[in-house]
């Protein structure tokens, strides 16, 4: 774990061996954070990452693939949500005590056509995005198959849209931005300016349409940042990794930023 408090930047070593997959905090109650692992379900830490233990039952998965934290709630706790494998989604309204399953993910039609390339048999809850910009709006990207959209957390829920992303890796909404949706997928690079209605993919610049992260200037929606490559195997591949960087601004095409260019914002 590396962490900041005030102007000091410290680097602690926690959850050894628990193959830890995803994190998040809550920022209505900031020293608490959870993360999910490979083997041990759901934890959760109550002082700031010092210390964790497992959350309180109704998830009941060993294998926690994205968390989340709506900053919408009550009793000084945001809403969390939990992503597992098989794909499942868990809601909790109490910072992690109880959970409910929103289970009418398993019932939509993209579910029985879902399927992660290296476990074909079964896919999985790659990346969960609390909009930023509207409370109870979350989106669930599944790996491989849909993003899916709710606006009532999680009571009913909208399906893969024609033209969508099928593979998202990371999806980010922005402050400034109401409805706006940026999707880092393996079929490429995905927006949308309807909260899911409908997408774009303005890809004019980019060579690499393999992408893994996505990042946006905190004071200018219109500025991007993505990682990208040409396949799964230079993306995750211990020996043979390679990727690329990317930068669009406003309606410009992707560039390349020249080494050693520094970037502020």
């Amino acid at each position: 774990m590396i962490a900041r408090r005030g102007s000091t930047w410290t680097v602690e070593e926690h959850l050894g061996g628990l193959a830890p997959q995803c994190v998040a905090v809550d920022l209505r109650s900031p020293a608490q954070l959870y993360c999910g692992t490979a083997r041990d379900g759901l934890l959760r830490s109550r002082d700031s990452g010092r210390n964790w233990e497992p959350v309180g039952p109704g998830v009941d998965h060993p294998l926690v693939t994205a968390v989340d934290v709506d900053y919408a709630g009550k009793d000084g706790f945001g809403v969390v949500y939990a992503g597992t494998e098989p794909s499942a989604v868990f809601r909790s309204d109490t910072g992690g005590d109880t959970w409910v399953e929103l289970a009418g993910l398993r019932s939509l039609p993209s579910a029985d056509t879902g399927s992660f390339p290296p476990r074909p048999h079964t896919h999985h809850v790659r990346w969960i995005e609390a909009d930023v910009s509207g409370a109870d709006r979350v989106f669930v990207a599944i790996e491989a198959g849909a993003l899916v959209r709710t606006f009532d957390g999680g009571r009913t829920r909208r399906d893969r849209v024609r033209g969508g992303p099928y593979d998202t890796h990371t999806a980010l909404t922005h402050p400034l931005a109401p409805g706006r949706i940026y999707s880092a997928a393996c079929d490429g690079y995905f927006e949308s300016t309807d909260a899911a209605d409908s997408w774009s993919s303005p890809e004019d610049g980019l060579q690499h349409r393999y992408l893994v992260g996505v990042a946006v200037d905190p004071a200018d929606p219109d500025t991007v940042i993505v990682s990208a490559t040409d396949g799964a195997g230079s993306a995750y591949s211990a020996r043979g990794a390679e990727a690329y960087v990317y930068r669009k601004t406003g309606v410009q095409r992707w560039e390349r930023p020249a080494r050693g260019e520094r970037h502020h914002g």
